[in-house]
C-alpha cells in the first residue's frame, strides 16, 4: 500500500497524498489507478490503430499521415496532460520511423 501511495505521489506531485485516499474505492482499490489503467488502455489500443492504418492503406499520403500521428499525439496529451517528453521518447519514435520505412524517406 505505501508502495501505491508514493507511486500516486510521484504521478501527481506533491499534494498526492491526500488525492490517494480521497480517490479510494469501496473494493480498496484506487479508483485513481483504475482510471489511469483505462486510459493507458485506451491510448496504446488508439496507437495502435494509428500505426496500422500508418503502414498498411495503400492510399495514405504523406501528409495525412503526418495529420493522423500530430492528432494522435493531441489525443495522448489530452488523456494525459503533461507527459509530452515521455510521448516524445516513447511514440515519437516509432511513429517517425514507420513513417520514414512507409514512404521511404531518408
Amino acid at each position: 500500500m505505501i508502495r501505491k501511495r508514493k507511486l500516486a505521489q510521484w504521478r501527481l506531485g506533491r499534494n498526492a497524498g491526500a488525492a490517494v485516499n480521497i480517490y479510494k474505492g469501496s473494493r480498496g482499490v484506487d479508483r485513481m489507478d483504475e482510471d489511469e489503467a483505462r486510459r493507458l488502455r485506451r491510448l496504446q489500443m488508439m496507437m495502435s490503430m494509428v500505426m496500422s492504418v500508418i503502414g498498411q492503406d495503400p492510399g495514405l499520403t504523406l501528409e495525412e499521415a503526418a495529420d493522423m500521428a500530430a492528432n494522435a499525439r493531441r489525443a495522448a496529451l489530452t488523456m494525459f496532460p503533461g507527459k509530452e517528453l515521455t510521448y516524445d521518447l516513447i511514440y515519437r519514435p516509432r511513429l517517425q520511423r514507420l513513417i520514414n520505412e512507409r514512404f521511404r524517406l531518408q
